[in-house]
C-alpha cells in the first residue's frame, strides 16, 4: 500500500526536489514503522 503512495509522489514530482521530498518520507515512514514493530 505504502509503495503506491511513493509510486504516485514519484510520478506526480517528477522533478529532482520531488524525489528528494519522497525520500524524506519515506525515510520518515521507514523510522516510524521501526518503531512500532
Amino acid at each position: 500500500m505504502t509503495n503506491d503512495i511513493f509510486y504516485v509522489f514519484q510520478h506526480t514530482r517528477g522533478s529532482k526536489l520531488g524525489v528528494e521530498y519522497n525520500n524524506l518520507l519515506k525515510n520518515a515512514f521507514m523510522a516510524l514503522f521501526s518503531m512500532i514493530i
